[in-house]
């Protein structure tokens, strides 16, 4: 779910999705 992430943590950049 890195699209839900990443309009839900869209201030904070978490490298989560970035990892992906």
């Amino acid at each position: 779910m890195a699209i839900l992430e990443l309009e839900v943590y869209p201030l904070q950049q978490t490298p989560r999705f970035a990892n992906c």
